[in-house]
């Protein structure tokens, strides 16, 4: 297995799409403790107690989605700050320009400013995490999270720190997607630049709004047992069954193809809410290419039973569906 357990290779990069995992973040099973800010200025609206009640809810949302992904592995507690202690900054926010934010703006000086305002009781040493957040307000609004920095505060070092202002604010995908950077260290999948905006397409909360993560993704974060994943480097021709990657079991979930360092392909199976069949996804990994810029180039469809393509000089057949998997079919062809 630790042929596929490749490097990420990238030079400059936000989160890490290999083996080993940085330095700080979660891995397997897990309890991670978050502390959710209220933050409050001048130019926008103030948290009331039904925004507060709204957040439980989409938190509550946010936890059960990380507890199922993870096969029951990541179990998170979050603690709402208590009203006394909420923050509410002198400046405005349009002054930070978190009102309608620049693509990929760093809000690290805003950060720093605004965790200057923390009440000293707060113990930010108790914490994984640190979500920070606006009331929700007509804006752009896009959530930062500040992977692998660690702020010192008058009271402990925050770590695990997430911004989200203005239409950021409250979104289950946004807070999810966060905590895949700030807890896991995933990259993002979707790209920074003009191009295809999703070339990992709708399969995992890296890219966009998908409520499940690549077999890659939970391979990094520990949640697959190694039973569950084949590796395969010299193989001209096997045959595997795979079971469908939501479903909890120690059953194999995951083929990877090692190319060469850093570059792996992933066959997992899937079914898609609402349908009836499963099909096999097919993925390339490559950890040679920066965070932002699409390290993982997923196909746009599931290869139900009959189908197969050829990517890389080698032939990915779906072959026959069972109750609960699949038997996948990889060989090489060039």
């Amino acid at each position: 297995l630790d042929t596929c357990k490749t490097k990420d290779l990238t030079t400059r990069s936000s989160g890490n799409n290999g083996f080993p995992r940085p330095q700080g973040v979660l891995k397997g099973a897990v309890n991670p403790k978050i502390l959710f800010i209220p933050l409050n200025f001048p130019d926008t609206p103030s948290f009331s107690d039904a925004d507060i009640n709204l957040i439980r809810e989409t938190l509550k949302e946010v936890q059960d989605f990380y507890k199922k992904t993870s096969y029951g592995l990541v179990n998170i507690e979050y603690q709402i700050l208590e009203k006394s202690k909420w923050l509410t900054m002198d400046r405005t926010a349009e002054s930070y320009g978190l009102t309608n934010p620049r693509p990929q703006q760093n809000n690290t000086d805003a950060l720093i400013e605004i965790l200057a305002k923390a009440d000293p009781s707060i113990n930010f040493d108790l914490y994984d995490g640190v979500t920070i957040e606006t009331v929700r307000f007509s804006g752009q609004g896009v959530g930062q999270a500040f992977l692998g920095q660690v702020f010192p505060t008058r009271n402990g070092s925050a770590k695990g720190v997430s911004l989200e202002p203005a239409g950021a604010a409250g979104s289950f995908q946004t807070l999810a997607h966060e905590l895949g950077h700030t807890l896991f260290g995933l990259e993002d999948l979707y790209l920074f630049s003009p191009g295809d905006p999703n070339p990992a397409g709708s399969w995992d909360m890296m890219s966009n709004s998908s409520r499940e993560f690549f077999g890659w993704s939970k391979f990094l974060s520990g949640w697959l047992e190694d039973q569950q994943v084949r590796c395969l480097s010299n193989q001209m021709s096997t045959v595997h069954y795979l079971e469908s990657l939501e479903l909890s079991s120690v059953k194999p979930k995951l083929i990877l193809l090692n190319l060469q360092e850093g570059v792996t392909i992933g066959v997992e199976v899937r079914q898609l809410k609402g349908s009836a069949n499963r099909g096999a996804l097919v993925y390339k990994v490559d950890s040679r290419i920066n965070h932002g810029d699409g390290p993982i180039k997923a196909q746009n469809e599931l290869l139900y039973v009959g189908k197969s393509l050829v990517i890389d000089g080698w032939k990915i057949s779906a072959l026959i569906e069972g109750v609960e998997g699949m038997l996948v079919k990889v060989e090489k062809v060039g």
